[in-house]
């Protein structure tokens, strides 16, 4: 409990500064002056943004851990939920010359489940693909799983992970001491999220990586009836 009190006060009191310094750079960019300067404000407008992503991690951990954060459920096409945000992943990874495509049934993907928790869990699934592919890019598939359930996949052309570390990147603050070196951004938090959402839910998280080939990171919906 003093561990998931500190880190959000943490997140929180960083959030208001945060917040000034972001503000102020994309004035600085918007209202320009010579390219130097355009360029120094973009990397500190960028440099904030994954700051703000941190801490967003950070107060989502904090919530699960409190179980502050409980699903709250409801009949959802999956995949117009998280359209808004794919396309934004979209532009991330086109930005490392990565492509990020969807592979979607057209009828779309109704299932009882929580937006929020859908999303967040998605988000970083792509996130954590992207930010460990160097060339190629991602693959979001959608799907029915048989009858009952729905599956979620993300499959990237990224670094891949050793079996014997595949048990290490679901630790909390942890990414794996090989494959996921430190050289990679990130605090390590990103599939323990996923990890204990999908538990609330009741799914089941699958992974398949061949080191130097990709991975493929399954999302395994049950069937929920809505009440």
């Amino acid at each position: 409990a003093l561990k998931t009190n500190f880190l959000a006060n943490m997140s929180h009191e960083l959030r208001t500064p945060l917040i000034a310094i972001m503000g102020f750079a994309e004035i600085l960019i918007e209202e320009g002056g010579d390219e130097l300067q355009k360029e120094m404000a973009e990397q500190v407008f960028r440099g904030g943004q994954r700051l703000s992503n941190t801490l967003n991690l950070l107060l989502t951990f904090a919530s699960l851990e409190s179980s502050k954060m409980t699903p709250i459920f409801s009949e959802i096409d999956i995949i117009k939920e998280t359209g808004p945000m794919l396309k934004e992943m979209k532009e991330a990874a086109e930005k490392k010359g990565l492509y990020l495509k969807c592979d979607s049934p057209p009828e779309g993907l109704m299932a009882v489940a929580d937006s929020k928790f859908i999303i967040e869990m998605v988000r970083n699934l792509v996130d954590n693909a992207i930010k460990f592919t160097r060339s190629g890019g991602v693959t979001v598939e959608f799907g029915k799983a048989g009858d009952p359930g729905s599956y979620i996949k993300v499959i990237d052309t990224g670094i891949g992970i050793r079996k014997d570390d595949i048990h290490l990147i679901f630790e909390e603050f942890r990414q794996a001491s090989e494959g996921y070196s430190r050289a990679y951004e990130g605090v390590g938090l990103g599939l323990t999220l996923v990890k204990r959402m999908l538990d609330i839910l009741g799914g089941e998280l699958k992974v398949d990586s061949v080191p130097g080939e990709g991975s493929v990171f399954t999302l395994l919906l049950p069937e929920r009836r809505q009440v």
